[in-house]
């Protein structure tokens, strides 16, 4: 597998945007495939940031009803 980022903040914020849209989506080996990473990589990023993503999805949720709640 290739690695062009070593563990900068911006490798990092790509492995929190895959882990994001694995979790939104529900199938990781499809998004793992899609960008040139194995499943079994993308599921160790899921698990490592999936707390830290999950609080940011539901902060963004309640950020999007309050938008339309003021609209």
């Amino acid at each position: 597998m290739r690695n062009r980022f070593p563990n900068t903040n911006e490798f990092i914020e790509i492995k929190k945007r895959l882990a994001r849209v694995a979790l939104e989506g529900g199938n990781a080996a499809f998004v793992a495939r899609k960008n040139d990473y194995s499943p079994k990589t993308l599921n160790k990023w899921v698990h490592e940031y999936r707390d830290e993503v999950e609080e940011e999805m539901e902060q963004n949720k309640h950020d999007r009803i309050r938008v339309a709640i003021v609209a």
